[in-house]
């Protein structure tokens, strides 16, 4: 079980595709934001549309993800709330059907366009899915709002400190 499982079973879904939205809980939330290491997640929704492709066992999952979070600044070290908005879309099949396809693919090119998330069981879980999507969303360096890195400082004052000046100030000698 994932931090945000929400199965979906494939056979539920009708012809005519379905819209889905999830809210998670409090303790998704602590979950969520401990994977992706952030000091708190305030809210985490999807809204999902989930339509069969035409004439196929090819099911498409559409999403949107809101998050509240707080996030560290990577200048700064302080905690700052931020929203975070991310898509993702992805093709799901059984798991059987997945394998041949998936091992029908000559390139990494190949698969990254003919990928498919795995029905094991008739069941899906597109939470974890949402989750993965969210993590990847995620800015790796995030800075508090107006806060920007003043490199040319650091490299002036890393200069000024550098050890080999000393060897500099020996070789005058």
């Amino acid at each position: 079980m994932t931090e945000f499982s929400k199965i979906i079973v494939v056979a539920e879904i009708p012809p005519q595709g379905r819209v889905m939205h999830f809210e998670s809980t409090v303790e998704e939330r602590i979950a969520i934001a401990a994977r992706a290491k952030l000091p708190d997640v305030d809210s985490f929704s999807i809204e999902l549309q989930l339509q069969f492709l035409p004439k196929s066992h090819i099911l498409q999952i559409k999403g949107f993800g809101r998050a509240k979070i707080t996030q560290v600044c990577v200048v700064t070290l302080e905690p700052f709330e931020a929203d975070l908005n991310f898509d993702f879309d992805c093709q799901c099949l059984e798991a059987e059907r997945a394998k041949k396809w998936n091992d029908q693919m000559d390139s990494v090119e190949d698969y990254a366009q003919g990928g498919f998330e795995e029905v094991v069981d008739g069941r899906i879980d597109i939470g974890e899915v949402a989750v993965q999507e969210f993590i990847l969303a995620l800015d790796p360096y995030p800075h508090k709002p107006g806060v920007k890195a003043d490199f040319d400082s650091a490299t002036i004052a890393e200069e000024k400190v550098n050890p080999f000046s000393v060897l500099k100030s020996l070789k005058k000698q």
